[in-house]
């Protein structure tokens, strides 16, 4: 239907920093993608997707990447 205001598409695939042997990058890339999408670390960030195990990496990703309050939802409505 479509995506909700300033909403960003962050795949869970291909949208979280890894290193080169697939573990987690140093907080520098996640400090680069988050100046890409304008996200700071004090803003709730709302994963929201149809229900998958994508929406948990990308929710757990932010988490361990320094933001505190990251909901995960399939009720995101606009």
């Amino acid at each position: 239907m479509g995506h909700l205001p300033g909403a960003v598409n962050i795949s869970g695939f291909s949208g979280i920093p890894r290193a080169e042997n697939g573990d987690m990058a140093e907080p520098e890339a996640s400090s680069r993608l988050e100046n890409t999408f304008v996200i700071s670390k004090d803003m709730t960030l709302i994963v929201y997707d149809a229900h998958s195990q994508m929406m948990g990496t990308v929710a757990w990703a932010s988490l361990y990447y320094g933001h505190s309050d990251v909901p995960i939802t399939t009720d995101a409505v606009i």
